[in-house]
């Protein structure tokens, strides 16, 4: 019975510095897939994107659409994504098809940029094990056992 005990303590201590291991690798950018995968689903098709940036912490976008309306839309879309946590409009400019009093040949759009934080679903990596177990731990650990 020990020495299954003393295995078991080592294939434990085992699993947890595999369980570390993995979680060091992890980057809250592997939402970035999840992200898309949202956009293609939830966006629609008249959604212009101009410019996007993914870093470990989010996205920042750039896009046009057609009007005010549709880019307020979009935004509360964002806000309904598993993949992000927060959503940050930094910037929304209206080139109107008005000017002034005159009406122009030119079809308005509105721009916007936002900052797109992740969720972290990641957990965080807890302190590394301690080093190897020898096999007096393992034993004295049994022993307390018994």
């Amino acid at each position: 019975v020990k020495q299954i005990y003393q295995d078991y303590l080592q294939q434990q201590y085992t699993y947890d510095k595999l369980n570390y291991m993995y979680g060091s690798t992890v980057t809250p950018n592997e939402n970035f897939i999840a992200f898309l995968e949202e956009m293609e689903e939830k966006m629609p098709s008249s959604l212009n994107v101009q410019a996007m940036t993914a870093s470990e912490e989010g996205i920042s976008l750039s896009a046009t659409v057609a009007d005010k309306k549709s880019a307020a839309m979009l935004i509360q879309q964002f806000r309904t994504f598993d993949s992000i946590a927060d959503v940050s409009v930094t910037s929304i400019t209206d080139s109107g098809a008005v000017q002034g009093t005159e009406a122009t040949d030119v079809e308005g759009m509105v721009s916007f940029s936002v900052n797109l934080t992740y969720h972290t679903t990641a957990e965080e990596p807890e302190e590394a094990p301690a080093e190897e177990q020898t096999e007096e731990a393992v034993e004295d650990e049994a022993a307390d056992v018994e």
